[in-house]
């Protein structure tokens, strides 16, 4: 992730200049924070959001689960994840 103010975290996945996604990804050049792979993930939402004769954000995320199911695990699963790791 190129130069950004010390203590930036991208405000959709929480990356930083240290720690950046996977792949790597840089600022936003309009937004001070947000990186370059959530402006990427957000104008496809967008463009899919318009382009959709029905779009369902419930159903895009059940198909997400089924690709990238360690991706998704928000909310509740998360806490119901977070027990079991305790459990064991």
């Amino acid at each position: 992730m190129p130069s950004g103010p010390n203590g930036t975290r991208c405000r959709v996945c929480g990356c930083t200049y240290e720690h950046a996604c996977a792949g790597g990804c840089g600022w936003a050049a309009n937004e001070k924070d947000l990186c370059t792979t959530c402006e990427t993930a957000i104008a496809a939402v967008a463009v899919w959001y318009e382009d959709a004769v029905k779009s369902s954000r419930t159903a895009l995320k059940r198909e997400v689960e089924k690709i990238a199911p360690a991706w998704c695990v928000t909310g509740r699963s998360r806490r119901k994840a977070r027990k079991a790791r305790k459990v064991k």
